[in-house]
């Protein structure tokens, strides 16, 4: 008898216990569905199993729908906990208001696993609003090991070896095989090409600065590419370029971090990544750098902003960004995975870029840059503006788009 009041006594305590409260975030993200999105739930799947007091749940959008449905979202008071987005939703959000300022509510810690450069990556007007995860989103160069073993270190050398390999090989006097190949009338593949001539998009009043000596000397180093070392494509977008080099009938490309695992996989074509290289008398080329990080949503409970902080430190632990870089191959944005010595080639160059960029400011002013760009780059590669014209044109563009904002 008394085994049996024991027996329910005990069974009373354990069901008048409290039970534990979960806190549940809901993250919404953009990496690619495919590829990428296996990996990263993957790791909501493991943090859900090891953390008993939060769930996560992630719901995957395109990076333009994820955009415009947090800020509706948001607007409506029926936004996710935070987001996983591209650097520069960044200044969207905060010109917006939706996104929440974490400089005063970022833990050490977190602050300390990262490069220097990764947190200023994702900050505008002095206040820090994300937690980048991986960094990059870079161009760099690609060659061929059918053509050249090794990546030449300078422009000059470059050209020299892409004269030589640019070719008609059918014999209908037009060449099919080229030295180099690139989207030749992408603003984003101009900037290599400005930065590396001294020229830069804006100055630090956000103000566009694209008439300027270093812009004019950009447009006439790709004018002459094309004109008068005659190494690159008549037309050439990035279709045209993707397809040159994976059919071994391009020398060098220029592309992104993005594009790496797609060559890995193509029978037949041995690759190396470099940095570009420097220009004579001028400096780096220094691409764009971005990547993806945590947005939190503004006004979110102390409750889960100390929920998100937790699994934003099991994202970044050393073990899984390690895993991200060979499974993905993106870059991480921790010192401690930065430090390992990859044995994959192909990620030690894009590193070596890497040690070549400048964060994609993330002001919603970069819109009307990449606008006015589009044009002036257009003319000066079919002939009908000079590098001059080209540049008063894009400053008069930048500062109408520009002006148009305010």
């Amino acid at each position: 008898m008394k085994k049996v009041a024991l027996l329910v006594v005990t069974l009373m305590l354990i069901f008048t216990l409290p039970t534990m409260a979960v806190t549940k975030l809901t993250i919404w993200e953009k990496y690619d569905e495919a590829t990428q999105d296996p990996y990263f739930q993957s790791l909501v799947d493991e943090f859900n199993k090891t953390h008993e007091d939060i769930e996560v749940e992630m719901l995957h959008y395109n990076t333009e729908d994820l955009r415009e449905n947090f800020q509706n979202a948001m607007m409506a008071g029926e936004g996710p906990d935070a987001t996983i987005s591209p650097f520069d939703h960044v200044g969207v959000f905060a010109v917006l208001g939706i996104a929440e300022p974490i400089t005063d509510i970022l833990p050490q810690d977190i602050k300390d696993a990262l490069v220097d450069n990764a947190l200023p990556a994702m900050s505008l007007d002095g206040e820090m609003y994300g937690v980048p995860i991986d960094m990059g989103n870079h161009l760099m160069l690609l060659y061929n090991k059918k053509f050249v073993k090794e990546p030449p270190k300078t422009w000059d050398e470059l050209i020299k070896i892409a004269k030589k390999h640019t070719k008609d090989l059918d014999g209908d006097g037009v060449n099919d095989q080229f030295g180099l190949v690139y989207n030749l009338t992408e603003p984003f593949w101009f900037i290599p090409f400005m930065s590396g001539h001294g020229g830069w998009v804006m100055d630090e009043n956000r103000q566009p600065t694209l008439n300027t000596d270093g812009v004019v000397n950009a447009f006439k180093f790709i004018r002459d590419l094309k004109f008068e070392h005659k190494i690159v494509p008549e037309e050439c977008d990035y279709d045209i370029a993707d397809s040159l080099f994976k059919e071994n009938k391009a020398v060098f490309l220029i592309n992104g971090d993005w594009s790496l695992n797609g060559y890995k996989a193509v029978e037949g074509l041995d690759f190396g990544t470099a940095a570009i290289p420097k220009f004579k008398d001028y400096e780096w080329p220094k691409p764009m750098m971005s990547g993806n990080g945590f947005i939190m949503a503004e006004g979110l409970s102390e409750e889960k902003q100390e929920a998100l902080f937790e699994f934003i430190r099991f994202v970044l632990e050393k073990e899984n960004q390690v895993r991200m870089v060979k499974e993905l191959s993106i870059l991480p944005s921790t010192k401690a995975a930065r430090e390992v010595e990859f044995e994959d080639p192909i990620l030690r160059g894009s590193i070596e870029q890497l040690n070549h960029t400048k964060p994609m400011p993330i002001v919603p002013e970069m819109r009307a840059i990449w606008d006015a760009l589009r044009a002036p780059i257009q003319n000066v590669m079919n002939g009908s503006a000079t590098p001059e014209d080209a540049a008063k044109e894009a400053q008069d563009l930048a500062e109408e788009g520009v002006g148009a904002m305010h």
